[in-house]
């Protein structure tokens, strides 16, 4: 099962090698959740050095928050969900398993970090990996 479109997908794998990232950090809201992106992505700007953000978008909204750093910012439409009765906040949770899967079948990386949308980093992310 593929969440990420194909285009998406090759982007992020373009951006991967221009850049040489040390690697992929992704959370995943919907767009009421999106006030928490401001303080994660802050977080990521300070503690996650030469790291790839994806904030994955359930639905389609923007996120106005002006970043320093990269983050690519990914819809993934839902309709086909809400019609079925799932609600946004079960379909968010439920749908990193097939993004992580994709991500680490589809990209060659080693090293890919899901957070959720509420937390912030308080330390060096590469340290993790040391």
């Amino acid at each position: 099962m593929n969440v990420i479109q194909k285009k998406d997908i090759d982007y992020i794998r373009n951006e991967l090698l221009e850049n040489q990232y040390k690697g992929i950090i992704f959370f995943i809201s919907d767009e009421n959740y999106s006030k928490y992106a401001k303080p994660l992505v802050s977080s990521l700007n300070l503690f996650a050095e030469n790291w790839l953000g994806i904030y994955i978008h359930i639905g389609k909204f923007k996120f106005n928050f002006s970043h320093k750093g990269k983050l690519i910012e990914i819809d993934i439409d839902v309709s086909s969900q809400e019609n079925n009765g799932t609600e946004l906040r079960t379909y968010c949770a439920n749908v990193r398993a097939p993004v992580l899967y994709q991500l680490t079948t589809q990209l060659n990386l080693r090293k890919i970090v899901y957070t959720d949308i509420d937390n912030i980093l308080i330390r060096d992310l590469n340290k993790l990996f040391k």
